[in-house]
C-alpha cells in the first residue's frame, strides 16, 4: 500500500531517515519496505526465537472452527526484549506481536467489522490513548473501507471523486506516509496532534480490492494496525509491524 510522504520526522525523535526509491524513509519504515519486499534483514541485535503464543477472547457472530494456534511461534525481537514479548491471536487468526502480561480481546460484527486489541493490564479498550497494539477494519462496508483508505491509496481517492465529488479528507499535516508496496503504506503520527494524542503512532494501513472500484457490487477491506508506544520503544514497534506484515501481508492491492 504505498503512499507519499507527507512530513518528515523530527530530528528530536532520533529515527535516521533512509532512502526508498525517490522518497525519505523514517529507518522503522525502511525495515518494514525491506520486510514487505520479502527481503527479510534483521537489524543489528535482533535475535529470531520462539515467543509463547496467547489466545484472546473474541466475540464474533459467525465463529469459524480454526485448526489449534502452536503453542509458540517463530518472532524476530529487538535487543533488549528477547524473552519479553508473547505472540497474541484472536478467534479470526489475527496475530499481534506484544509484551508479555498484556491483555487482548476482539470485538467483530456481522459485516466484519471490528478489532483486536492487546494493551497492558487497566487500559480501557476504548478509553484514553495507551500504550497498545491494534489491528482494525471498518469490515465489508464499501463506503466506510473506501473512505478510510482515500488519504493513503490513490486509486480509493479517485473512487471518491468519481462517486462522491470531493477528494480525501487530509491527514494531519505532520503524519509521515510511506509507500511500501503497492497495497501496504506505514504511516507515523506524532504525539500532541490532539489532547489524546500523548504518544506516537507507527502504523501500517492494508487495501484488499475485491472487484473493479467503479462497479456498484463492489467488495473491498481497508485495515490499519497501530503499534502506539513511547519513543524510546520504536525498535519495538517496528518489528510488531514486520511481524504482522509477515504473518497478513497479502492479497495484493491497486497501485497507491
Amino acid at each position: 500500500m504505498p503512499a507519499r510522504v507527507v512530513g518528515l520526522l523530527p530530528a528530536a525523535l532520533a529515527l535516521a531517515v533512509m532512502a526508498v526509491g525517490a522518497q525519505a524513509v523514517p529507518a522503522g519504515a525502511g525495515a518494514l519496505a525491506r520486510r514487505a519486499a520479502a527481503a527479510v534483514v534483521a537489524a543489528p541485535g535482533d535475535v529470531r526465537v520462539q515467543a509463547n503464543v496467547v489466545r484472546c477472547a473474541t466475540g464474533d457472530p459467525f465463529p469459524i472452527k480454526r485448526p489449534p494456534e502452536p503453542t509458540t511461534l517463530p518472532v524476530l525481537e529487538p535487543a533488549g526484549y528477547q524473552g519479553k514479548l508473547e505472540v497474541y491471536v484472536d478467534g479470526i487468526g489475527f496475530r499481534l506481536l506484544a509484551p508479555g502480561g498484556w491483555q487482548c480481546s476482539a470485538e467483530y460484527g456481522q459485516d466484519g467489522s471490528g478489532g483486536f486489541t492487546v494493551a497492558p493490564p487497566g487500559c480501557g479498550r476504548l478509553g484514553p490513548r495507551c500504550e497498545s497494539v491494534v489491528t482494525w477494519s471498518m469490515g465489508f462496508c464499501t463506503p466506510c473501507s473506501l473512505n478510510l483508505a482515500c488519504p493513503y491509496f490513490k486509486t480509493t481517492a479517485l473512487w471518491r471523486q468519481y462517486n462522491e465529488g470531493t477528494g480525501c479528507a487530509p491527514l494531519p499535516p505532520k503524519d509521515v506516509v510511506v509507500a511500501l508496496s503497492p497495497h501496504l503504506v506505514a504511516y507515523y503520527e506524532p504525539p500532541g496532534l490532539d489532547a489524546s494524542s500523548t504518544l506516537p503512532d507507527n502504523g501500517v494501513a492494508q487495501f484488499y480490492p475485491e472487484i473493479n472500484l467503479f462497479k456498484s457490487n463492489l467488495l473491498s477491506e481497508t485495515r490499519l494496525t497501530d503499534c502506539v508506544l513511547p519513543s524510546r520503544d520504536h525498535a519495538l514497534c517496528t518489528s510488531v509491524l514486520n511481524e504482522y506484515i509477515t504473518w497478513e501481508g497479502g492479497p495484493h492491492g491497486p497501485p497507491s
